[in-house]
Formats: C-alpha cells, structure tokens, sequence
C-alpha cells in the first residue's frame, strides 16, 4: 500500500462510501462520534478532491452505497434517533450533482447498514 494524501479535504470519518465511477473515485457520506456528513467529493486521480453539492436526499448513518447501470444508488440508514429510511435515490454519472428519488417508500421497509452489490 501506498498513501497517497498525506491530509484528504474532507473531515475525519467513518462509515462512508467510496465507489469506482468509471475513472472517477466518489465518495459518499460517513459519520464520526458527533457529526453525519452530508456530502459527496469526486477524485479523478485519488490525488485531487473536489466537494459536490449537497445531496437532495436526507442525511443518514449506516447506510449503503453502490454504482450500477451507470448510477451510482443510495439506500437505507437513517439517523438513530428518527429510526431507518426505506427511501431510494440515484444520481446518474459520478459528477454526484444531481440526486433522483426513486422511490420514497420501499417494499423492504427501513434498513440499517443494507448490503448493496452493483458492476458497471
């Protein structure tokens, strides 16, 4: 292994998402002790980061991520003290700026740390 940023521009975190767009890194979410980050970054190199626009959707912990069908998707999580989201959102390509709704109200119901799969 190599580090590759001695110092990334994003906060410290945990339980984020970072997925493989094409050949753009994208990264999603996370959490520390006190703050949910509600943010998107994309890298084309790993090297340099830029901050997206807020997602439309709600902010939320364990949660899941993946990219599949040229989308990258995000499902369930929450945040613990409203309870899990059972909502589904889609933003298409890696740039992370535009957030579609799929559905407000799955048929799983609400999810705690769902496990997505999902290939180009």
């Amino acid at each position: 292994w190599k580090r590759m940023v001695e110092a990334a521009p994003w906060e410290p975190r945990e339980d984020h998402r970072v997925l493989v767009v094409g050949a753009r890194l994208v990264l999603v979410g996370g959490e520390d002790d006190i703050v949910i980050f509600h943010d998107t970054w994309t890298s084309d190199d790993g090297l340099e980061w830029t901050r997206g626009p807020t997602p439309e959707f709600p902010e939320r912990e364990d949660f899941d991520a993946t990219f599949w069908r040229g989308s990258v998707w995000v499902v369930g999580g929450g945040v613990h003290e409203e309870g899990p989201l059972s909502d589904l959102w889609r933003s298409d390509g890696a740039d992370t700026a535009t957030w579609l709704r799929v559905t407000v109200d799955g048929c799983w119901g609400g999810l705690w740390a769902p496990g997505l799969v999902g290939s180009a």
